[in-house]
């Protein structure tokens, strides 16, 4: 029995033997080498030990190797744990000793950022490279680590995989948490399932699709949607690293691959459109582009969509506890002057929504209502690893909710708009999006106030039609010490990814207070 995410290859390996599954910088396997070399990571896991729910980790950029391990992870019965190699070596740490893993698959060319997340993390067992490093590299790691080669790695003679169950653990993704450690997001074998069926019934994705990989490996649509393609024979097409920062080679990735699907987000939308050099029908075999995040400005719709006339263009609520929740199809023509954002749209087939008022009164739900959105459905989070008291204040039953197993509070502010489409108003506590990225402010405010010469600081998030918000702190120092705006930003990089490091800083005596004591928020957006 292999598990029934592993199957999905396995199933598609039968099925298209020969057909090209991954494409990466020109290169091609197929599906039954992809099946065969991801069995090999399994054995060897399973060889090592590996028991069923082991948390494995995976540190590299989107790569061709990348995806074959994952499949490998879940084959053994493993745990997939993404680690961008970008994150600062102390939230990589945190989340190595958090889930306690042993195995880490990783590039040769991240060998110096994994030296620095080892000077505060114990729980690393084993270092395996996907690539074959220059042997002096190798050895400057611990000589306590069990150190191996992707390409040495024999098959061995196991050849029995682990019987999962539906509620298997399948992928721990962490994200920003409203505390200053990030949380991690545990998703079960069913819950990916039930979300890859609902999302091939929305979009009416075929084999023949060729779907460009655009978010890195520690995002949830990253490897679910390489699920997706999979489950239907299609073939993924790996967006090389470092593309999006020069926007014509998307494009000309894009029409050079044949690109009929693609899921990016909002800003990068923006970007493709304002500075891709399109000319109008210039990508025509593109058929489904998904906008994957809740403001997308309707004026950057519309001009998309004029660029490339063929395509369906969707605005998709979604999010990592509870994948795709509504998707909103854009209508052509132009945008109105009193319409800034596009709706968000219905509840995907199999997905309960409510609007709940600050009462906790589930609403009618006509128009013009706004309250916090619950959902509930089979592809929700188990939890938060580690955290059962943050999960229990966002998964819980409520009275309204007869029938449903579990619902899911996202902290989102909505508002019914025509046609019982959502709108996305804002987030009800102190999470914002930044270049399509979930941020704490709360976890940039902590890191900011354990630096020694910083009294207080404030984090805000100042709306931009482009990038959603721009990240601004407001620093009190402490008295007798000076801080410039760069020795700030150097801290912080420290401590937190490059997207969370505040671009405007600016330096106060004081903080504006409300008349209960509480910082006064509203006045220095004002300001």
């Amino acid at each position: 029995m292999i598990s029934l995410l592993g199957s999905l290859l396995r199933q598609s390996a039968i099925r298209y033997p020969k057909r090209i599954a991954i494409e990466d910088k020109k290169k091609g396997i197929s599906y039954k080498e992809l099946d065969v070399e991801s069995d090999v990571i399994a054995f060897y896991l399973l060889s090592e030990g590996l028991k069923i729910g082991g948390r494995v980790g995976l540190c590299t950029h989107k790569s061709m190797g990348g995806i074959k391990t994952a499949f490998g992870i879940l084959k053994a019965g493993g745990v997939y744990v993404p680690l961008d190699p970008k994150w600062p070596p102390k939230r990589s740490a945190f989340i190595i000793d958090d889930c306690q893993i042993e195995y880490l698959f990783i590039n040769s060319s991240y060998v110096d950022s994994l030296q620095e997340v080892l000077k505060f993390s114990s729980s690393l067992k084993c270092v395996i490279f996907l690539d074959n490093p220059l042997e002096p590299s190798s050895r400057l790691l611990p000589k306590s680590l069990n150190i191996r080669f992707l390409e040495k790695i024999k098959k061995t003679p196991i050849r029995k995989f682990p019987s999962l169950k539906p509620d298997s653990i399948v992928s721990i993704l962490y994200t920003s948490g409203s505390t200053d450690q990030p949380k991690g997001v545990v998703m079960t074998q069913q819950a990916v399932m039930e979300d890859l069926i609902r999302t091939l019934q929305l979009y009416r994705l075929i084999k023949k699709d060729r779907y460009a990989l655009y978010f890195p490996f520690s995002f949830s649509p990253s490897l679910y949607d390489v699920f997706l393609m999979v489950k239907i024979g299609a073939t993924v097409c790996v967006l090389p690293e470092g593309t999006t920062a020069f926007i014509p080679s998307v494009k000309a990735f894009l029409k050079e691959n044949k690109i009929t699907f693609l899921r990016i987000d909002p800003k990068f939308l923006i970007n493709l459109t304002l500075h891709g050099a399109f000319k109008r029908g210039e990508l025509p075999y593109l058929k489904t582009v998904i906008s994957n995040g809740s403001k997308l400005p309707l004026k950057y719709a519309h001009s998309f969509m004029d660029l490339i006339p063929k395509a369906k263009l969707y605005n998709e609520y979604a999010s990592t506890e509870a994948l795709l929740v509504t998707s909103y199809l854009v209508k052509k023509g132009r945008a109105s002057q009193k319409e800034i954002y596009l709706p968000i749209g219905k509840p995907a087939r199999g997905v309960k929504t409510f609007l709940v008022d600050e009462s906790g009164n589930r609403l009618a739900q006509i128009e013009g209502d706004e309250g916090e959105l619950y959902v509930s459905s089979l592809s929700l989070m188990s939890g938060y690893w580690n955290d059962p008291e943050t999960t229990k204040d966002v998964l819980f039953k409520k009275p309204f909710t007869k029938g449903y197993r579990t619902v899911y509070r996202t902290h989102d502010i909505m508002r019914i708009g025509r046609n019982k489409d959502y709108i996305f108003l804002g987030r009800s506590d102190n999470i914002i999006k930044t270049r399509g990225y979930r941020v704490s402010l709360d976890e940039i405010e902590s890191v900011l106030e354990s630096h020694p010469a910083i009294k207080e600081a404030v984090v805000l998030g100042v709306p931009d039609e482009e990038i959603e918000n721009r990240i601004k702190a407001v620093v009190v120092l402490k008295e007798e010490h000076l801080l410039n705006e760069e020795t700030i930003k150097g801290f912080c990089r420290d401590y937190l990814a490059i997207y969370m490091i505040p671009e405007i800083i600016e330096f106060r005596s004081s903080l504006p207070r409300t008349s209960s004591g509480k910082i006064n928020r509203q006045a220095l957006l004002k300001a």
